[in-house]
């Protein structure tokens, strides 16, 4: 069985999960704005087994995690947009 997996962003960690899912048995979509052109879209076509958000968590003013991203890409998943 294939294994199909969606990395949405590829740096630092999207890239080491990338790498270290690189195996014949894997398909992978990567989806980075920067980086590549797969779209959300061509993600969600693929229907991938699991995909990975691999998007930055700056830290905000407060000292807190800003996950605003995180949501972006949850609803982007949801609505099935990019």
């Amino acid at each position: 069985m294939m294994l199909r997996l969606g990395v949405i962003g590829s740096g630092f960690v999207g890239g080491a999960v990338i790498n270290g899912f690189k195996t014949p048995s894997v398909q992978q979509w990567v989806v980075d704005p920067k980086k590549t052109t797969t779209t959300m879209s061509q993600l969600l076509i693929a229907e991938p087994n699991l995909v990975f958000i691999c998007v930055p968590t700056p830290e905000s003013e407060d000292g807190s995690v800003d996950v605003r991203i995180v949501d972006f890409v949850l609803c982007d998943l949801a609505v099935g947009e990019y």
